[in-house]
């Protein structure tokens, strides 16, 4: 059986294979499935979220997610919100956040309603804190293909 340290090591180096594709281009569409939703998470982000999550859901990395927290959160610009500036090396903790979290829930807009994409897809936002602050990963919960996909993630200094 593997472990969840084997777990992170595999979906880590398939993260990295996702950051080296060229960033500028879309031609190509890089996309890796890190790993499948585990039981006990299915049943607990079924019930922070009151989504229907099951052990058919992947947990999924892709260039659009990545260019994303990159365009919108990974310049110095973010100290002006608040927020630190993403690295490669953020993105790579995406699947100890996501086994780890210290929090999941489901985003709220700015009505106080739960936050969806352009498109009307659900979001699951995890919170975890390192050593350098907080993290905040969203994915993008997309039932037809049961995928939860890289939507977005930000940093902030930790609250000593």
């Amino acid at each position: 059986m593997e472990t969840q340290e084997q777990k992170i090591l595999e979906a880590k180096q398939k993260i990295k294979k996702v950051l080296s594709a060229d960033r500028n281009t879309s031609r190509q569409h890089a996309k890796e499935i890190i790993f499948p939703v585990l039981e006990n998470s299915a049943k607990e982000l079924s019930d922070a979220t009151g989504l229907k999550i099951t052990t058919e859901y992947k947990h999924i990395v892709d260039k659009s997610g990545i260019n994303h927290a990159f365009n919108h959160h990974g310049n110095d610009t973010e100290k002006l919100r608040g927020q630190m500036r993403l690295t490669d090396e953020d993105i790579l903790k995406i699947p100890e956040i996501i086994i780890y979290y210290d929090d999941v829930r489901r985003p709220l807009n700015q009505k106080g309603d739960p936050a969806k994409t352009y498109n009307g897809n659900d979001l699951i936002q995890y919170e975890k804190t390192f050593h350098d602050g907080t993290t905040y990963y969203v994915e993008e919960v997309r039932t037809g293909k049961k995928e939860l996909v890289f939507s977005s993630m930000w940093k902030r200094k930790r609250k000593d």
